[in-house]
């Protein structure tokens, strides 16, 4: 019934503007190609369930059957082109990207450069010649647990991504109704909109969506350097539907529809501006590496205390990851302990000890990570930290760190 969509639609909308944010992204996909808007991708994340995927379903519910519409990130590159290309100029949910997928970090890091190309990757056929490429112009809602710009350092990789951080519909219970809402009301508002989209000029709405851009400028100069003009372009894009749906779907005047749309535009600018730049692969190891270490003082004693017979004994029996020297504010750490640490913490090994040494935070010695360091009386192949190069950037980005861990944290004086 699309009066009660309608209805029940509009009062979660008013409500809830981060969910309001998702479903004029879900009005938007067919104004990209008319307005030359290149595709782009909406994530919503957080730890907190409170409605994300919920919030997707809503988005789809303007066209069609969301459950049947869903996909997750836990796909191939193949698949997820294949959906893209069938779906064309609708909207793409993309659900649960998880911590776990830092095991997939290359995948992550270049499949959002893939979606926002619009363009299927070039591929030979069996028989010879190319397969015909497949094309796309729409926004892609992925969902998850953790920031989709944290699997990559990569330039250009945030202008692609929008990046929103909380709970859309706020509780649970709230987003379970949600759920069940759309499984029974859905693809009744979509065709309604193409209708009234049809009517208007093309000129007109490119001219609406340069003057909410202004704006946004106008109401928050800010905001081009602290989100960057293409993601702001991006949210007025948004917001152009946001208005557009307010207008055609739910009778609103045009000047309030105009102007609570700028509002919206506003508050969800404003709440990526708070994110701000993603961390570099390094330096978010660095900072998971040291919240370990300080959570497990016991398995770093001080070089004087450790009395060690060999590397065998002492990672067979797990009673030491490694040991501190005071006196030059050192970490060694033995490489199989590091390893399992970060393979714990989901970084890539290899990875990390290449930017650990460009960073000046391990360095190697002939040629090798690890060095020959004297341990109780023995020589010990470790990985040497330098823990003021690993302070000094943490404590840079806010955080307070002690010089040895497990002793009373110290400030900085930087």
């Amino acid at each position: 019934d699309f009066e009660e969509w309608r209805a029940q639609v509009g009062e979660w909308r008013q409500r809830f503007p981060i969910a309001r944010f998702v479903l004029a992204a879900g009005f938007a996909t067919p104004l990209l190609k008319p307005l030359s808007v290149r595709s782009f991708i909406i994530h919503i994340y957080g730890k907190e369930t409170g409605g994300k995927t919920a919030a997707g379903k809503l988005a789809l519910s303007v066209w069609g059957d969301p459950d049947a519409m869903l996909g997750t990130w836990f796909a191939t590159r193949v698949g997820l082109e294949r959906k893209a290309s069938l779906f064309a100029n609708l909207p793409i949910l993309i659900d649960e990207l998880r911590a776990e997928g830092r095991n997939r970090a290359d995948f992550f890091e270049t499949v959002p450069f893939l979606l926002a190309g619009q363009t299927s990757k070039l591929r030979g056929e069996r028989g010879g010649g190319l397969e015909t490429p497949k094309h796309w112009c729409t926004i892609f809602i992925s969902t998850g647990e953790e920031a989709l710009t944290s699997f990559s350092a990569l330039g250009g990789f945030r202008a692609r991504v929008l990046e929103i951080y909380g709970a859309p519909f706020g509780d649970v219970e709230e987003a379970a109704r949600v759920h069940r809402f759309v499984s029974q009301h859905y693809g009744l508002a979509g065709s309604k909109f193409i209708e009234k989209l049809c009517q208007a000029p093309t000129s007109w709405l490119r001219e609406e969506l340069h003057d909410i851009f202004a704006w946004l400028k106008r109401e928050d100069p800010s905001l081009v350097q602290s989100v960057g003009a293409h993601t702001l372009w991006n949210i007025s894009v948004v917001a152009l539907a946001d208005y557009l749906a307010s207008m055609w779907i739910w009778g609103i005047p045009e000047r309030e529809a105009k102007e609570q749309a700028i509002a919206l535009a506003l508050h969800i600018a404003r709440l990526c501006a708070e994110e701000g730049e993603p961390k570099e692969y390094w330096l978010r190891c660095a900072e998971d590496f040291a919240s370990e270490v300080f959570r497990h003082p016991d398995k770093f004693p001080p070089l004087r205390e450790a009395g060690l017979t060999t590397t065998v004994e002492v990672l067979g029996a797990y009673e030491i990851w490694g040991v501190w020297k005071e006196k030059e504010n050192l970490l060694w750490i033995f490489p199989t302990a590091l390893r399992d640490i970060l393979k714990r913490l989901n970084y890539d090994y290899k990875r990390v000890l290449r930017e650990w040494e460009a960073q000046g935070v391990i360095s190697k010695e002939e040629g090798h990570y690890t060095v020959r360091r004297r341990i109780g009386g023995k020589v010990q192949r470790v990985i040497e930290i330098q823990w003021d190069i690993v302070a000094q950037h943490l404590k840079l980005q806010g955080d307070s760190f002690s010089a040895v861990p497990g002793e009373p944290r110290e400030e900085y004086p930087f």
